[in-house]
């Protein structure tokens, strides 16, 4: 009821392959760039690395080179709020809203990364974290 859920089984096999090539053409095309992340101490935001974490935060040109992944992560991200905010589930409380949101495709470098518990927050310093 608590906690995290994961689940292996979401995608085909051949679906998750060719999302991971085109997030490799991605990275071909130079598109992936060190992640960071910001938290805020004594009323100051902070920057810091993501260690072994890169990102990517596709837009309309990406399409090109991956336009399975960037019509994948656009409906997600647009059905997803909804879906676990269904009165059912454990997750409808956590009141999500698709009214913004941001595509950003993270991998990890091979040999380990840190990935340190983040929340996304668009309002940013103006609401006090940055996470």
């Amino acid at each position: 009821r608590e906690g995290y859920y994961t689940t292996t089984h979401l995608l085909e096999t051949s679906i998750i392959q060719r999302l991971r090539d085109q997030s490799i053409a991605l990275r071909e095309n130079g598109r992936f760039e060190q992640s960071w992340s910001e938290r805020i101490i004594n009323g100051i935001a902070d920057r810091f690395l993501k260690e072994g974490v890169f990102a990517c935060e596709p837009d309309g040109q990406d399409y090109y080179s991956a336009p399975d992944l960037i019509v994948y992560m656009s409906v997600l991200l647009q059905t997803l709020p909804e879906a676990l905010s269904e009165s059912s589930l454990p997750t409808a409380d956590i009141q999500l809203s698709n009214a913004a949101f941001n595509a950003k495709l993270a991998v990890t470098s091979p040999g380990g990364s840190v990935y340190p518990m983040h929340i996304d927050n668009p309002e940013g310093l103006a609401a006090g974290d940055t996470r």
